[in-house]
């Protein structure tokens, strides 16, 4: 028998379990721990990077890449275009890498992939890849962004808030039901936020079901973003 366990990306203790079920006597089981010991010689805090940036603007992150005392890292390099990075010293055995991403050619709900390639001392290949993704953050959410409801005879009323960066006037904002049995009852200002009052007869729904239903997008047709309903068992 083996038993197969991925390691954790930083270094340190791990401890789990497994279960063994006697073939003779079905239910019969017994726990095994298993306890190991993850090093590395260069690990990343945070181990991926995911942020959201403004269509049109500069995104910003920051990694700490930690490293044993006879490791030496020589340098970083960026696996994106759009991404610039600088590397800095912040301590005997850690450097900080800045992370400078272009938004400018970003799309409504676009996600793109690169990494941060780390090397040390005269090694040709990298030593550590670090995920970092974007994603266009658009200028207008719903807070939530999904509803969870229970089939209940009658229908319910939910309220969720649309929240607008300050360059959005709340005049430009249009909202609208995409699915049967979600109805827009209402909407009402609240400084820099929309309040928004939905009828919704959840018998429509099938359970499980997660449907993006409800629609709020500016005039101008540049932002948008999209509120998810999920029907949930009772039980």
């Amino acid at each position: 028998m083996s038993v197969e366990l991925q390691a954790p990306l930083n270094p340190g203790p791990v401890a789990k379990s497994v279960w063994l079920e006697c073939r003779e006597f079905p239910g019969v089981e017994r726990p095994i721990a298993l306890v190991a010991q993850v090093a590395a010689r260069i690990w990343a805090e945070p181990s991926t990077v995911d942020i959201e940036i403004p269509r049109g603007e500069m995104g910003t992150a920051s990694v700490l890449l930690r490293h044993l005392s006879e490791v030496q890292i020589t340098r970083v390099v960026s696996g994106a275009a759009e991404m610039n990075v600088e590397m800095a010293d912040a301590g005997e055995v850690a450097r900080e890498v800045k992370l400078r991403i272009d938004g400018s050619s970003l799309k409504a709900q676009e996600v793109v992939e690169g990494r941060l390639q780390v090397f040390l001392d005269s090694e040709t290949a990298p030593a550590l890849n670090v995920p970092v993704r974007w994603r266009a953050r658009s200028k207008i959410r719903f807070a939530p962004g999904n509803l969870m409801v229970v089939p209940r005879d009658g229908g319910l009323r939910r309220t969720v808030a649309v929240l607008l960066d300050a360059n959005v006037p709340a005049d430009t904002l249009q909202i609208a039901a995409l699915v049967p049995g979600v109805d827009v009852v209402s909407r009402k200002t609240q400084g820099r936020r929309v309040v928004v009052s939905l009828a919704v007869d959840t018998q429509q729904f099938s359970p499980g079901r997660n449907a993006s239903a409800v629609r709020a997008w500016t005039s101008n047709g540049e932002e948008e973003d999209f509120l998810s309903i999920v029907r949930v068992s009772a039980e």
